[in-house]
């Protein structure tokens, strides 16, 4: 019988060859034997996260990051995760700021922590991410105009004359979690309408329309959020995604997701779709280098690697 190091090698082959679903099925069977092998949830979770199975993809990830509390690699991708495929905002907030104390130096995480804090409305803290990001990267223009942004709005929160948004906005948070997306929908219009200018509020109208297949208003809600917080990251990828996969208006996305990586140069969703629109307009040496920064940033991404073999 083959001991963990061997049976791993052997997935590593299989994984080479592409041969992912022979690959979940030998890792589920590793994690059976050795359930405290975090590197091997950690790939059972890129391949789950390949497949389209969110939830498992998710579970693995969140089993791989507790089972080695010290690997921010491993804690970065979980927070990834949940800040660009499952846009949960708060989950992750709460994973980039655990992040941020195994490596408090990574500008990348700070700044999607700043934006994290925005969209929670948390200005205080958004305001102090931005800054160490500056004390570290003194010639990032954009982020001195973030905080003059959140000068302002930290004006308006103080004479915020909306008492019981917060509560409501957690209520429907609530409704969403409990699968009540209708439930969710009447308390977030009751925002917009007690608010016109909670973005958030906006976003996750246009989530959950998105969800019930009402694509259009969902994109009139992306729209709205990115207007009135034009410097969010979330609703840009909203916004940017929407054109892109259900549209195929390359016009309107590229000039968004040139803006995220301009600013968040190591967004490997971002990277990934800049390598993939490439490929689509025939633009194989352009696409290379998007693959090969993903690479670079993480090694182990099979589906960069698959793209470039097939660029070769």
């Amino acid at each position: 019988m083959k001991n963990q190091s061997e049976m791993y090698g052997d997935i590593q082959e299989m994984l080479n060859s592409n041969q992912d679903r022979k690959a979940i099925i030998t890792l589920e069977d590793l994690v059976k034997q050795y359930p405290d092998f975090a590197r091997a949830h950690a790939d059972l979770g890129m391949l789950y996260h390949k497949s389209g199975d969110t939830g498992k993809a998710v579970d693995h990830y969140k089993k791989a990051s507790e089972l080695d509390k010290g690997n921010a690699e491993l804690l970065k991708i979980l927070a990834d995760y949940y800040y660009v495929e499952l846009k949960d905002t708060a989950l992750a907030l709460i994973t980039y700021k655990k992040l941020l104390d195994l490596e408090p130096n990574d500008v990348d995480a700070l700044t999607i922590t700043g934006n994290l804090c925005l969209c929670e409305h948390q200005w205080d803290e958004a305001e102090h991410y931005y800054k160490r990001v500056q004390e570290i990267e003194p010639w990032r223009f954009e982020i001195q105009e973030y905080l003059d942004k959140l000068a302002t709005r930290g004006e308006k929160d103080e004479n915020d004359d909306h008492p019981g948004v917060a509560e409501l906005y957690q209520s429907s948070q609530d409704q969403v979690n409990a699968g009540n997306l209708t439930g969710a929908l009447d308390l977030l219009e009751k925002i917009v309408e007690i608010d016109p200018e909670r973005a958030l509020a906006y976003n996750d109208l246009g989530v959950i329309h998105y969800q019930m297949g009402k694509k259009e208003k969902a994109i009139d809600y992306y729209r709205t959020a990115l207007k009135l917080m034009p410097e969010n990251h979330v609703f840009l990828k909203n916004t940017a995604d929407f054109y892109c996969y259900e549209q195929g208006n390359l016009q309107e996305a590229l000039p968004i997701y040139s803006k995220i990586l301009n600013e968040e140069p190591t967004d490997i969703e971002v990277l990934m779709t800049m390598g993939r629109i490439n490929v689509h307009l025939e633009r194989p040496d352009d696409a290379k280098i998007f693959f090969n920064r993903v690479l670079d940033i993480e090694p182990w991404n099979i589906e960069a690697s698959e793209q470039l073999e097939l660029l070769n």
